[in-house]
C-alpha cells in the first residue's frame, strides 16, 4: 500500500494551472523526484542545529514556497518553520497558503510542537481534496497530545466519509486504540470488531484480536 505522504507531497508538487481534480488525483500516485514518502514523514537529515538557518530570498509565491519546502526535506526543520510563518503572514493565495499551512503542520507536528493541529484543522478547509490524508495526521497529532477521544473520533470520521480512502483500515485500527486509551472499552471494542470484519486479511488483524481480549 502507498504511503499517506505520497499524495500530500505530490500535491505541493503539482503546478497551481494543474490543479484541476482529475489531475491532481492522477499525479498522487506517482512516485516521481518530488520525494518518496518517508521525505515527508520526517526530512531526510537530522535537524540542523539552531541558529543554522536559511534566509529565504524569494520572488514569485511559489519559489518562496518551494524554498521553504526544500529546507525542510533538507532537515533544516526549525528553519522551514520561520520561513513558512513568514511566508503566511503575506497571506498568500489558494493554493499557496493550504499547500504552506499543510507544510508548516507537518513540521511542527515533527518538533512535537502541539500547534501542529490547529494548522491541520485549518488545511482542511484549504485543501479539501486532501481531506483523509490530513485527517490521519490529525488524529495522530491528537494522539501525541494525550487527547484520545479527539483522536479516535477524527480518525473514524475518516474511515466513514473517505469509503475510497487507501487510509481506512489503518485509520479504523488506529480509532479503536484510540477508544481503548480512552477507557471506552465499549467502542473500542465495536472498533476492532469492524476493523476484524471488513478487513481480515490487514497485517494488524492478529494485534487487533489480541487488544479485543
Amino acid at each position: 500500500m502507498r504511503g499517506p505522504n505520497e499524495k500530500l507531497n505530490k500535491a505541493w508538487c503539482t503546478h497551481p494551472k494543474m490543479m484541476g481534480h482529475v489531475i491532481l488525483i492522477m499525479f498522487l500516485f506517482l512516485l516521481t523526484s518530488c520525494g518518496h514518502s518517508s521525505h515527508v514523514l520526517s526530512p531526510t537529515t537530522a535537524d540542523r542545529p539552531a541558529g543554522v538557518l536559511r534566509q529565504i530570498e524569494c520572488g514569485a509565491v511559489e519559489d518562496c514556497f518551494f524554498q521553504a519546502r526544500e529546507a525542510y526535506l533538507d532537515g533544516d526543520v526549525r528553519g522551514a518553520v520561520l520561513q513558512i510563518q513568514d511566508f503566511l503572514k503575506d497571506d498568500p493565495p489558494p493554493p499557496w497558503k493550504g499547500r504552506a499551512r499543510l507544510l508548516l503542520a507537518r513540521a511542527q507536528d515533527g518538533l512535537g510542537d502541539p500547534s501542529a493541529v490547529k494548522y491541520y484543522e485549518e488545511t482542511l478547509k484549504d485543501l479539501p481534496q486532501l481531506g483523509d490524508y490530513i485527517l490521519y495526521y490529525l488524529g495522530r497529532s491528537y494522539l501525541k497530545n494525550a487527547q484520545a477521544l479527539k483522536a479516535a473520533q477524527v480518525l473514524e470520521g475518516l474511515h466513514k466519509h473517505y469509503p475510497n480512502s487507501l487510509l481506512r483500515s489503518q485509520a479504523l485500527y488506529l480509532a479503536a486504540g484510540a477508544y481503548a486509551q480512552a477507557e471506552e472499552d465499549a467502542l473500542a471494542i465495536t472498533g476492532f470488531e469492524t476493523f476484524l470484519r471488513l478487513y481480515p486479511e490487514d497485517p494488524q488483524a492478529a494485534s487487533a484480536l489480541y487488544l479485543i481480549g
